[in-house]
Order: C-alpha cells, then sequence, then structure tokens
C-alpha cells in the first residue's frame, strides 16, 4: 500500500496587475482646487412665518406650465400637469418683494 503525502499548504501563483488595471491619485489641477470657507452662517426659521395663497396665485407660481386646479369637494383640490414631465419639479420664478 503506498503512502499519501499530505501538504500543509496550498500552493498560490500570481502576476502582476496590467498597468491599466492600476488606479492611481494626481493632484487636482489649479481650476478644480476645492477650497472651504472659515465663516459660517446661522439661518434660523420660525413656524409660522408663512401665508397660505390662493388658487389664483398657485396658479401663478406654475405658470406658463399648463395645469389644472381640480376639486373633488368643497375642500379638497389637486392640481395637474398637462406635461407629465412637469410632475417631477420645474424652476419656479417667483416675485421678488419690494422694499
Amino acid at each position: 500500500m503506498a503512502k499519501v503525502k499530505v501538504q500543509g499548504y496550498e500552493l498560490v501563483r500570481t502576476q502582476p496587475l496590467p498597468a491599466g488595471m492600476i488606479v492611481v491619485t494626481e493632484p487636482l489641477s489649479a481650476d478644480h482646487l476645492v477650497t472651504s470657507v472659515a465663516i459660517a452662517e446661522m439661518v434660523q426659521t420660525s413656524s409660522g412665518n408663512f401665508r397660505v395663497i390662493n388658487d389664483d396665485e398657485l396658479l401663478a407660481l406654475v405658470a406658463p406650465r399648463p395645469a389644472a386646479l381640480v376639486r373633488f369637494g368643497p375642500h379638497s383640490k389637486e392640481l395637474f400637469f398637462v406635461n407629465p414631465a412637469d410632475e417631477t419639479g420645474f424652476p419656479v420664478n417667483l416675485p421678488v418683494p419690494r422694499s
């Protein structure tokens, strides 16, 4: 009967990665530098500092995009946009308050 020799290790063969697979970092160029500012400002808000807008003001906010305000009852209404893409959002041009 032949004796089986058991090795106490597993041989692993490796090879260097190709140069195109190695990740390196480089300093940012001067026009891409990111800086931070030492000054921070605290902004505080308070509850109740708002007013409920009426239907005409709501429709003016979404103008010139086509929209409809549909009433479902005396205290229930919903704003619908004609263009489905407008439902995900768009820039709103708010009037600048005059001082």
